[in-house]
Order: structure tokens, then C-alpha cells, then sequence
């Protein structure tokens, strides 16, 4: 029974392989069907061969294609004198030859005109000589540089584009440029320009204002001046009538005059000096209000005993008063003015201007009581003259601190708002000439600007380094 088991395992193992032989059969008839019907490739014949046929020869593989690309630094660069642009350039399978600049344009941007000075290429950052084309080796990164052409520093700023091409590559590759150029002698110059400007500002907001307060300061006293003058031309006219003399009213009238100078003044410690401390102090105007109190207090006396005594006395002469009654009358008036000096020549303390009224009254009616005339009504006080010498120097520094700075406003103005503006005329150009003088900061305010508060304020970019 064991060996049927065999032999029927035996069997079946049979028949499943003559079944696979018999489809891998017609597989292979199938596919032998189908090549059958495509046309056959022709036969190339190698030449020189008699006729016998070759097998076909690849084709040649396509010619090469020229690429590269070209890198310049974006945004903003800003140059010192010496300093080049690099210029980054990747070249493909096929070597870059005559390599130059194709063309440049590059506007000024304040003034918007095209920059009449060339740039060069160069192989190196410091070669002399980049006038001659460039070639640059195939599958290759290789860095050039881009500089002004020339000696001289580039100055202003600049905006445009730069084209570098290749004999391969007529038409090049433009990248566009955003150039500041500047050097140390220039912002030299700006330094002491704007050093200039600073202390201009300084002498306007400062000196200028100190000298008028001064002026002010000085008013009374010129005022004070001006009046002895007035006074000592009437005593003289008045002495002449008389044929007599008052030397110590004379000489108070001098003495007043001469302390009341700037000079005499300022010697006292009772003026500010003309140029202003670097520091800020309040200056003690309370001695010089003093001193100008006591002072007009004295020219008060002298000028009782000039209008009040020595012309009515004078009257008196005119109406035949004996010369010895005038000369002692005189004298008891020239007794109040000698009591107004110490030894030392300084003002004692002035006497009360109704006392000294009183005791210059019963003078001349002693002196009319003497000679039996009766003293007519006091004469009528003549009419001030304006002289005020001062008040000319005071208006004289005001208009001129206003002239500079009214002039630099409109310089200022006209250079930024219609010089730079190269389609300056609109309706809002306008409005903004208007408005300009409203709007500029000036004096300490500038003083108090920070270099980030300008930046903001005036919109200035930083641009960054090479």
C-alpha cells in the first residue's frame, strides 16, 4: 500500500510540470509573433569596409551651453577712499573670456544727475592696472572687484545699475547699486561747518541776547547820562547870566556822570561782562539798582538847584539883585551839592527831595527878601530831548539777531525744499514753503538732538559698510 502512495505523489508531481513547460512555450511563441511583424532598423555600412555591415555608432553628445552668475552685494554700501564693491562670480562648464564692465549708470541722488566718473573691474582688490579684460576658468567661483575709477574719492550718494558681461555673454548681468562715498577730509570740513553753525548758534541765542541784556541793564544810567548833560548846559546858562560859579555843583554833576559810565560800572561789579560766562549764573542786578537810586536821587538835588536856585536867582539878577546878594545865594546852593561826595568821591546817602525843594526855596527868597524883589513864578521845565543812545545799540542788536536768523531760515529753506526738489512748483511744495518757517527747529532745541533723534527727524539711512 505503501509503494501506490508513491507512486500517485510520483504522478501528480508529473503532470504539474509538463503543464509549466507548456505555457512558458506559448509565451515564447507569442513574443516571437510580435517582433516579427515590426520593420527592421537598417544596417549602417562602415565606411571602407566592402560592403560588410557595422554596428551603428552612438551620436556625438551636444555642444556645451556658456552659464555663470554674477553676485553684487544688495542694499546699501558705503565706501571709504581705497575701498572696492566684491563682485562674486560662478562660472559653468564653459570658461568666461573678456570680461569688462558693459556699462554703468549711477544717478546722484540729491541732485539727480547721471555721475560723470567711470568704475573699473578688477581682479584684485588693490591692482593698479584693471583696464584689460578679464577670463575666468570654466566650473569656477572666483571673486572680483568693483571700484571708482580715478584718484579722488567717490563723494555723495548714488543709485543705479552696473552690467557686466562676457564675450560669451554680450548682454551681461546688471545688478543695481545703492553707493555712499565719502572721506575723512569732507567730514573734516562738515565737522568744522557744523562747528561753525553751532557757535553762529551759540553767538545769536547767546551773546547776542547778553548784549542786549546788558544794554537794558545800562538804559537807566545812559538815561541818567543824557540828563546831566541837559542839566549842565542849564547851570552854565544860567551861571553866565549871573556872573557866578558853583564848582561843587559842577563837580557833582561830574562825578555822577563819570560813575554812571558802562565802564565805571563794570569796574564796580555792577555790569555783567560783555561775553557771557560758559556757565550758567544768575547775575545780581540789586547793587546796580542801588547804586542808579542813589545816584538819580543826587541828579534830583542838582537839578532842584539848577532850575529852582541857580535860574531863579539868575531872574533875580535880571530884576537888579546886587552881585553880593546873588554870589552868597549861589553859594548857600552850592553848599547842598558839596555835602553830596565823602573824601573818597563816593555818594553819602541823598537828601529828601521835599527838604532839599525847601531849603533851595527859602535860598532864592533870602536872596529876594535882601535885594526888596519878590521872586516870580518859577520858570517852566524845559522839554526832555530824546538822545537815548542805548535804546539805538538795544534796537540795532535786535534787528540784526533776528536779520541772522531770518536769513539762515530762508537759506536753510531754499536749499532744502526747492533746491533739491527737482519737480519743485506742486501745490504741496508750496504749502510747505509756507509753513517752513513755522516748522524749523532752531537755537537750543537743535543743541538737544541726538544723532538718533536727527536720523528719525530728517529720515537720514545708515547705510552699511563694505
Amino acid at each position: 500500500m505503501d509503494g501506490t502512495i508513491i507512486r500517485r505523489i510520483c504522478a501528480a508531481g508529473l503532470a504539474a510540470a509538463l503543464v509549466a513547460a507548456a505555457s512558458a512555450s506559448a509565451s515564447a511563441q507569442t513574443a516571437d509573433g510580435a517582433d516579427a511583424l515590426r520593420p527592421a532598423a537598417p544596417v549602417e555600412q562602415s565606411p571602407g569596409s566592402d560592403g560588410v555591415s557595422a554596428a551603428a555608432e552612438p551620436q556625438e553628445e551636444d555642444e556645451m551651453e556658456f552659464s555663470w552668475t554674477v553676485s553684487v552685494p544688495g542694499g546699501e554700501i558705503s565706501l571709504r577712499p581705497g575701498q572696492s564693491i566684491p563682485v562674486g562670480v560662478a562660472v559653468g562648464p564653459v570658461p568666461a573670456t573678456g570680461v569688462a564692465l558693459g556699462f554703468e549708470t549711477l544717478v546722484e541722488a540729491e541732485t539727480k544727475r547721471i555721475a560723470d566718473r567711470g568704475w573699473q573691474l578688477c581682479a584684485e582688490r588693490a591692482s593698479e592696472d584693471c583696464d584689460a579684460p578679464l577670463s575666468l576658468a570654466e566650473s569656477s567661483v572666483q571673486q572680483l572687484f568693483l571700484r571708482p575709477a580715478g584718484q579722488s574719492p567717490l563723494i555723495g550718494s548714488y543709485a543705479g545699475a552696473v552690467t557686466i558681461a562676457s564675450a560669451e555673454d554680450i548682454a551681461g548681468s546688471t545688478a543695481t547699486l545703492t553707493v555712499h562715498g565719502t572721506s575723512d577730509r569732507h567730514r573734516a570740513i562738515g565737522g568744522v561747518l557744523i562747528f561753525a553753525s553751532v557757535l553762529l548758534a551759540f553767538i545769536v541765542a547767546n551773546v547776542f541776547q547778553h548784549a542786549i541784556s546788558r544794554a537794558e541793564l545800562l538804559q537807566p544810567a545812559e538815561r541818567l547820562r543824557a540828563r546831566i548833560d541837559r542839566m549842565r548846559a542849564r547851570l552854565d546858562q544860567a551861571l553866565a547870566r549871573t556872573g557866578g560859579d558853583m564848582p561843587d555843583t559842577k563837580a557833582l554833576l561830574t562825578t555822577l556822570k563819570a560813575q554812571l559810565s558802562a565802564r565805571a560800572l563794570r569796574n564796580r561789579g555792577l555790569l555783567p561782562p560783555r561775553l557771557p560766562a560758559p556757565y550758567s549764573l544768575e547775575f545780581d542786578h540789586a547793587p546796580l539798582e542801588e547804586f542808579l537810586s542813589a545816584a538819580g536821587a543826587w541828579a534830583g538835588v542838582a537839578s532842584l538847584l539848577i532850575a529852582e536856585g541857580a535860574d531863579e536867582i539868575a531872574d533875580l539878577k535880571a530884576s537888579g539883585a546886587p552881585d553880593g546878594n546873588v554870589s552868597d545865594g549861589l553859594d548857600a546852593l552850592d553848599a547842598i551839592a558839596r555835602g553830596a561826595l565823602d573824601a573818597s568821591g563816593e555818594l553819602r546817602p541823598a537828601l529828601d527831595q521835599d527838604a532839599a525843594a525847601q531849603q533851595v526855596a527859602n535860598i532864592v527868597a533870602d536872596v529876594g527878601k535882601i535885594s526888596g524883589i519878590q521872586p516870580g513864578a518859577p520858570a517852566a521845565p524845559r522839554r526832555r530831548t530824546a538822545l537815548e543812545a542805548i535804546q539805538s545799540e538795544v534796537r540795532m542788536l535786535s534787528v540784526a539777531t533776528w536779520s541772522v536768523y531770518l536769513l539762515l531760515t530762508t537759506a536753510l529753506g531754499i536749499y532744502v525744499v526747492i533746491y533739491t526738489d527737482p519737480g519743485f512748483g506742486t501745490l504741496g511744495d508750496l504749502i510747505r514753503c509756507v509753513f517752513w518757517g513755522f516748522g524749523l527747529p532752531i537755537g537750543a532745541t537743535l543743541l538737544q538732538q541726538t544723532p538718533a533723534n536727527v536720523r528719525a527727524v530728517l529720515s537720514i539711512p545708515v547705510p552699511k559698510q563694505a
